[in-house]
């Protein structure tokens, strides 16, 4: 490769981690003054096609195979669909993190006569104890 294309390719790169740290750094203030939540009436289950749809490039390459579990039946739910998304974003992007070598991610949507609910799981390797207990401070 040319010394100008090395430049352009480490240029590229320092852009994307400019953005992703832009959009960490949004979602942190966000976390602090979240605001007013904007909430209508969705299927959970279109919302979850949506960003894994989104994300299937990147766990493909990741070598991460992905299962979409929707109850047939699932009622609709009132949902903040932005605030969702990057909530699902963050949590399937460490899930991947978890899964180096690659993996499998299992996202399930079901509900009772009391909630719907969403579950993700990974066979990654998991948290580290260390950690756990700072995992929903602010700024920790």
């Amino acid at each position: 490769a040319s010394p100008a294309s090395a430049e352009a390719d480490a240029l590229a790169a320092i852009l994307r981690d400019v953005r992703q740290i832009e959009t960490v750094v949004l979602d942190l203030i966000e976390l602090a003054r979240p605001g007013d939540l904007r909430r209508v009436r969705v299927n959970l289950g279109t919302v979850l096609r949506d960003v894994l749809g989104h994300l299937s490039p990147q766990l493909a390459h990741r070598r991460i195979a992905t299962t979409l579990d929707v109850a047939p039946d699932l009622p609709e739910v009132a949902l903040d669909v932005d605030r969702f998304q990057r909530a699902l974003l963050n949590v399937i992007g460490n899930a991947s993190d978890a899964m180096p070598t690659g993996g499998h991610l299992v996202v399930r949507a079901a509900a009772d006569a009391a909630a719907v609910t969403c579950t993700i799981d990974d066979d990654g390797e998991g948290i580290d104890p260390a950690i756990r207990h700072r995992l929903f401070a602010p700024f920790a």
